[in-house]
């Protein structure tokens, strides 16, 4: 009996020593997959027009930002101008919602850090316009922009996003992106 205790003890003891099991790598493969995801969302979120559909732009970014950041929030930077959260994007897009039928993006050149299976940082290159109430479009401007995202319930959010651009029109000196 004192034997079959041993061995059961030694045998228990020895499976609680051991290591757990490896977590899954995350695989350069796993990686492009997420950029993917993320260029599907962002060529989404850039078919809406920016400032037209307030609602269904806003589905684009995390509903509490709170939950993320330590203190008050900082949802969005509108060259100098910080939006700390929904609310705060909402009003400030409306005036231009009602002043323009859209702006168009069209990226030029993209980077992705994909930090976790959660967590990722996109910069990009980006030419933009705005086509007025009218029908008449602007110039071509060039624009950088930094997105964080992170995956909320199965989905890409936007946590916090970023961008300046110059006043001198593609093509013209001095156009070359910030």
């Amino acid at each position: 009996m004192t034997s079959r205790f041993l061995m059961v003890t030694t045998i228990s003891l020895s499976l609680l020593s051991c290591a757990p099991p490896p977590e899954s790598e995350f695989t350069s493969a796993d990686k492009a997959a997420i950029v993917a995801e993320l260029d599907a969302r962002t060529q989404e979120l850039n078919a809406l027009g920016t400032a037209n559909d307030q609602e269904a732009m806003m589905a684009y970014y995390v509903a509490d930002p709170t939950a993320y950041f330590v203190g008050e929030p900082a949802m969005y930077l509108h060259s100098l101008r910080l939006l700390p959260d929904n609310g705060a994007i909402q009003e400030f897009f409306a005036p231009m919602a009602e002043s323009r039928q859209g702006t168009t993006f069209e990226p030029q050149k993209e980077y992705t850090a994909v930090l976790s299976p959660t967590l990722a940082i996109r910069v990009a290159e980006v030419h933009w316009f705005i086509t007025n109430n009218d029908g008449e479009v602007g110039n071509t401007f060039p624009l950088t922009s930094t997105t964080v995202w992170v995956k909320e319930a199965g989905a890409w959010k936007i946590l916090h996003y970023h961008h300046h651009w110059t006043t001198t029109p593609v093509g013209e000196t001095g156009s070359q992106t910030p």
